[in-house]
């Protein structure tokens, strides 16, 4: 069986971040006001200030308001956990859902994201590259 080697998180099947199709996604509108409002600056303050994975050109658009630039296309990642950038707006504006064992992790750290080294993020980006192409693989031969 593979395994990513991070969890992927904040990707919802309204978006279309991953594959607009794929049901299993779980949904920003049921999400949307189950963060309690005391963990939201807390979570959102983690997600923004973790370390950038991966850029793209663009910028986000708040699915609810229309509000453009929301965040910039980016992913983040504390090395455990991978999220795109908009995530944390959604969670401070809108108060989306964080997976609890998302948040056992950040208190786990006393909210403070740890911040990888250079060498940190190319070895996830090694680890990230060799999941990429097990799973290829596996697909091919269905």
């Amino acid at each position: 069986m593979l395994v990513c080697p991070v969890r992927l998180v904040g990707c919802f099947r309204e978006l279309g971040q991953v594959s607009p199709e794929d049901e299993e996604l779980p949904s920003i509108v049921e999400a949307r006001g189950k963060l309690p409002v005391e963990h939201r600056s807390l979570v959102a303050t983690y997600l923004r200030s973790a370390s950038v994975y991966a850029a793209a050109s663009g910028s986000a658009t708040d699915c609810f308001t229309g509000e453009r630039h929301i965040a910039l296309n980016v992913q983040q990642t504390d090395g455990t956990w991978l999220w795109p950038a908009s995530f944390a707006h959604y969670v401070a504006h809108h108060g989306v859902a964080v997976p609890e064992e998302l948040l056992q992790h950040m208190r786990a750290l006393e909210w403070r994201c740890p911040v990888l080294s250079r060498e940190e993020l190319l070895a996830l980006c090694d680890k990230m590259s060799e999941f990429a192409r097990a799973l290829r693989k596996k697909q091919k031969r269905k």
